[in-house]
């Protein structure tokens, strides 16, 4: 089975967070950003595409970060038009006609164990989702077909909405670290501590 590649996206203003969320660090010091898309090359990824607003492009710190082989660098000028059109501008960077990993920053765990059952469920479906007592999380997993969809369709398309055409798999996972978004201080609090337990 082919490794999928991943697309980030890291193109929205942080507002509840008061600052930037792809640059928040783990316990270990290294940044939201940097650990996603690190795990995602450990895991095999050729590649994986980086969808950021101009904003966070022209951060010193985004600057400052050697990123590794593979990673693909695209700027949404219109972080307006949501998460489809980023996640259009991501599909565009890739190469290949392969499965792709969608991963929002703001959902920092990226654990190999999770996405090799993903990878290994969507076989005979068009998108893998992990869940949790029967909840849905991240990352989720989208074919190829579902992919080409994806950049033939309109824009202004709703994403969630959008994905509910296809064959989806529920795939368990043992933690409710999939359901976890971080959009404000106390919720990065929560979640270091979590991580020091």
């Amino acid at each position: 089975m082919n490794t999928p590649s991943a697309i980030v996206l890291a193109a929205g203003k942080s507002e509840r967070m008061a600052s930037n969320k792809m640059f928040l660090e783990l316990s270990f010091g290294e940044s939201f950003i940097e650990n996603i898309v690190n795990s995602y090359i450990k895991f095999g990824c050729q590649q994986v595409s980086i969808v950021v607003n101009r904003e966070s492009y022209n951060h010193s710190h985004f600057k400052s970060i050697c990123w590794p082989k593979g990673t693909l660098i695209s700027i949404n000028e219109h972080p307006e038009l949501g998460r489809f059109y980023s996640l259009q501008l991501g599909l565009i960077k890739l190469k290949a006609n392969c499965n792709v990993f969608i991963h929002n920053v703001d959902n920092p765990f990226c654990g190999h164990k999770l996405l090799n059952k993903l990878n290994s469920s969507i076989e005979n479906f068009d998108i893998a989702i992990p869940t949790f007592e029967g909840k849905g999380g991240h990352p989720i997993l989208i074919s190829s077909y579902v992919s080409e969809q994806i950049l033939q369709a309109n824009t202004n398309e709703v994403l969630n909405v959008f994905l509910k055409n296809f064959r989806t798999t529920p795939v368990d996972f043992e933690s409710d670290i999939i359901l976890q978004n971080i959009n404000t201080p106390n919720d990065y609090q929560n979640f270091l501590k979590r991580r020091k337990n």
